[in-house]
């Protein structure tokens, strides 16, 4: 089935951010390779597809919203190896290069979907100087149950993220996130099946002995 015109749309932004967010520098150091977005598949408001480069592998749902005139996108990553596992990360365009580099190491946020009982969140944020894009990931999600299954049920889920500088309300559709997930469970699993396993992490962020970890 074709993706409609907004379908398409929406995962050509999907894809913009995604290699915005590598070719900034902001997901991994500088540097001269490419990366790859393998079998994209729309679901409503949502994308999913593998991502590929030099350092990486993972199978990544998407969505991206307009918020206050700029593009946020939230992505939920599984990593062959450990599969049942999903990191989550913002995006955030920013409206101009930033002036100087900016770094928030587990710092506090919010998270909620529809009217169910407030999650906090532990997260971490970068932007580099001259980059226009904040990467936020999310180490923790506390609260009782399971914030996935959450996310399953829900028609809207809400964060509230802040830096030094502002604080930052975003919100996200639902609709399509469970086809999304069920996709990149069936893909990582599949990529298992055909390399023999994986290590279930994800590769470094860099070369800092912090970026080995992202709890």
């Amino acid at each position: 089935m074709q993706a409609s015109p907004p379908a398409r749309r929406a995962g050509a932004a999907v894809a913009a951010l995604a290699l915005a967010a590598v070719l900034s520098g902001a997901l991994v150091p500088r540097a001269p390779w490419a990366a790859e977005l393998l079998l994209e598949q729309d679901h409503v408001r949502w994308s999913s597809f593998a991502f590929r480069d030099r350092n990486d592998f993972r199978l990544r749902a998407m969505t991206v919203e307009p918020q206050e005139g700029a593009m946020v996108a939230l992505a939920l990553d599984r990593y062959p190896g450990g599969c049942d596992r999903l990191y989550v990360s913002l995006l955030i365009t920013l409206p101009a290069p930033a002036g100087r580099s900016l770094a928030v190491m587990d710092d506090v946020g919010y998270a909620r979907v529809d009217l169910l009982p407030i999650r906090p969140l532990r997260f971490d944020a970068i932007v580099r100087e001259g980059g226009s894009l904040i990467v936020a990931q999310v180490g923790r999600i506390l609260g009782e149950g399971d914030f996935v299954s959450d996310l399953r049920r829900g028609r809207a889920v809400r964060f509230k993220l802040g830096t030094e500088h502002r604080t930052y309300h975003v919100h996200f559709a639902l609709e399509g996130f469970t086809a999304a997930s069920e996709r990149t469970l069936a893909l990582c699993r599949s990529f298992e099946r055909q390399s023999g396993g994986g290590s279930g992490a994800p590769a470094p962020r860099g070369h800092e002995d912090r970026d080995y970890f992202l709890e």
